[in-house]
């Protein structure tokens, strides 16, 4: 599927408003600083620094592999396994998958791990009964499928990820590469966000967190956004609350009701899967106004319906992208690696940091986030193809 050509009027005054909002959050921390005659505490100007560096654009070059790709075997198949179908990320590094495969002249059949470690065993078991040249996890954690991780090793099937922050490695149960991110990092570029606008909006955050233990992925981001809303002196967490993939429809829009009518004063939420941040804010709506106004949502992602919220300030202010097609991509050039025994790349997605601001030019209807760079054609080039 081609991308939109890249309009350059949208960018240029998103540029201007980045830049605007940049100033703004460093006139107000300064102005809040010199009433009480004191310099902003560290952790604050550490918050307003990463927030500042995570909205500017990535480009191609942060994330093209230093060694060169060895050539593509024709005619491969390789099973993709979905961690959940049900969930949006998941199906657009799918679709990535699927798409730089065909790039190359590979063939792919999706599997759904149906948001449950039975239902995931289950699929990679499936897989191993048909034959396939290499496999790749769609945002699922190595640990639940160990044992068939194991199988695929003995039977010289290689396994790469996406965004599922696995550790990858030579033992039998690893991945050979993960193709993601930093998400510790990317975690504290939320709780980052939510330290520096709430001293530019003069108030002090009380945050409710949602956290799902689905991958390293999402437990590291978690990690991330609790680090900094603990070094934060002025900030609050009323609740964090587990929840699961498999329930998350049914039981978030009353869970966020129950919870906010419980902690009446929170004014900041982060659910740790964007796909997911839809059903907060069913429930932050069927409170009212009150809460509509007041609460703030940032998450992660930054799948389609995230940006349509984030560009209007519909409850969800902000998000942090990662170019959830782009994954597949990378993902693919791994798993190329792998089947010429070649050392992996360490490939990463495209990240950076949404808001009002700087989603323009940089988002992509019915995609997302895809970065300010025409991924697919970038690959495409750096394979020959």
């Amino acid at each position: 599927m081609a991308r939109p050509a890249m309009r350059t009027r949208p960018m240029i005054r998103s540029t201007r408003r980045l830049a605007l909002l940049l100033c703004a959050l460093g006139l107000a921390a300064t102005s809040w600083s010199s009433e009480a005659q004191a310099p902003s505490p560290d952790y604050l100007k550490k918050a307003q620094e990463l927030v500042q560096a995570s909205m500017k654009p990535p480009t191609f070059a942060d994330v093209r592999p230093s060694a060169p790709a060895p050539p593509f075997k024709p005619g491969l198949r390789i099973a993709a396994i979905l961690a959940t179908a049900r969930s949006t990320g998941a199906q657009l590094q799918a679709r990535g998958v699927k798409e730089a495969a065909a790039a190359v002249g590979w063939s792919t059949v999706e599997f759904d791990g149906q948001g449950t470690n039975q239902g995931r065993l289950a699929a990679f078991r499936t897989v191993l009964t048909q034959k396939f040249d290499g496999i790749v996890l769609v945002a699922m954690d190595q640990r639940v499928v160990g044992d068939a991780m194991r199988d695929a090793h003995d039977r010289g099937i290689p396994v790469v990820s996406t965004m599922a922050g696995n550790e990858p490695g030579s033992n039998p149960d690893q991945v050979f590469a993960d193709a993601g991110m930093d998400d510790l990092l990317e975690g504290r570029k939320v709780g980052s966000w939510m330290v520096a606008d709430g001293r530019a909006s003069a108030t002090k955050v009380n945050a409710l967190l949602f956290l799902n233990p689905v991958n390293r992925t999402v437990q590291q981001r978690d990690a991330g956004v609790q680090a900094v809303l603990k070094e934060c002196a002025d900030c609050k967490v009323a609740a964090a609350e587990t929840y699961t993939s498999a329930e998350v429809s049914q039981t978030m829009p009353q869970r966020t009701q129950a919870l906010l009518q419980r902690f009446p004063d929170v004014n900041y939420i982060m659910i740790d899967i964007g796909a997911y941040a839809v059903y907060v804010v069913q429930g932050v709506k069927q409170l009212g106004p009150q809460f509509e106004k007041k609460v703030r949502l940032i998450s992660f992602d930054c799948v389609p319906d995230e940006v349509a919220r984030v560009a209007v300030r519909d409850v969800e202010w902000a998000c942090v992208g990662a170019a959830s097609e782009a994954s597949g991509w990378a993902a693919i050039d791994e798993l190329n690696r792998a089947l010429n025994r070649h050392p992996r790349a360490g490939n990463k997605v495209p990240v950076q940091l949404i808001t009002q601001e700087n989603y323009a030019g940089v988002t992509t209807p019915g995609v997302g986030y895809t970065g300010p760079f025409d991924y697919k054609a970038e690959w495409r080039k750096f394979w020959g193809k």
